[in-house]
């Protein structure tokens, strides 16, 4: 509708325009054409009439012309009147010519309309279909995932139950390997006098802790009889819970002594 307006200012504006063009030079010749036009037939008789010149000129006047001159004030006003007139004819034209193009639009845009709304609906419906296929293949996909997973779990749960089964008894011959040991450990002890038992018993405790290498002189300082260090350090020796260092005269508390000592306490120590 704004389209519309628009169109109708401009088409005044271009009257308007006519208007003044007209009356500058256009309606001289509009005039003229008129003139001849309406005054054909003295035309026609002065070019084809076998007469001279004076009885043509006065035939006219006497037949063609009258005193009003109505055939030169006619084709004035009917210039004027065309002058003025033409420019509303053009603009109803173009009018009629935009209306009938608008309702042509109208349809086109409507018969576009509906086949790109038709072309979208078989769309829709062939990306549907392939959208549920889509679907199903990931349905498809997850429930082969999902029976990987459970045979790999399976497998885990297997698996785990076997280290287990494989740790069990690793801690039961690790045990009894430590029971052997403990009990030779003990009889060599409870063959020592009781100050070296003692000796032995609370050195063990402390070298459980003690991370760096010591010497037999770092045993002596902390042993209540100091005396005893280094059978107690022999004995260590010969059950490796200890061990040399890299340096000579250093000696190391092995892992497994660390180990041993712990186990050695928590069962036959009181």
């Amino acid at each position: 509708m704004t389209e519309e307006i628009e169109g109708i200012k401009a088409n005044i504006g271009s009257i308007q325009n006519d208007i003044k063009n007209k009356f500058k030079l256009p309606i001289f010749l509009t005039y003229s054409v008129i003139l001849v036009i309406y005054n054909w037939d003295i035309l026609f008789y002065l070019a084809f009439q076998k007469k001279d010149a004076l009885e043509k000129i006065e035939y006219v006047k006497t037949n063609f012309f009258t005193e009003n001159f109505d055939r030169v004030w006619k084709p004035i006003l009917l210039a004027i009147l065309y002058s003025i007139l033409f420019p509303f004819i053009q603009l109803l034209i173009n009018f009629v010519v935009q209306f009938f193009k608008h309702q042509n639009n109208q349809i086109t845009r409507k018969e576009e309309m509906d086949n790109a709304n038709h072309s979208y609906n078989i769309q829709q419906q062939l990306s549907g279909k392939q959208s549920l296929q889509q679907l199903q293949n990931k349905i498809d996909e997850l429930i082969i995932e999902k029976e990987q997973l459970i045979t790999t779990n399976d497998s885990l749960i297997s698996q785990l139950k076997k280290d287990n089964s494989d740790l069990l008894d690793s801690n039961s011959i690790f045990k009894s390997e430590f029971e052997k040991t403990a009990k030779a450990f003990l009889k060599e002890v409870n063959e020592l006098t009781n100050e070296e038992k003692s000796t032995v018993i609370e050195l063990i405790t402390q070298l459980q802790k003690k991370e760096n290498s010591f010497t037999v002189a770092d045993l002596g300082k902390m042993a209540i009889f100091p005396q005893h260090a280094q059978k107690t350090l022999n004995l260590l020796q010969k059950f490796k819970i200890t061990t040399n260092s890299n340096s000579t005269g250093y000696f190391v508390v092995t892992k497994y002594g660390s180990n041993f000592i712990e186990y050695f306490k928590s069962n036959y120590v009181k």
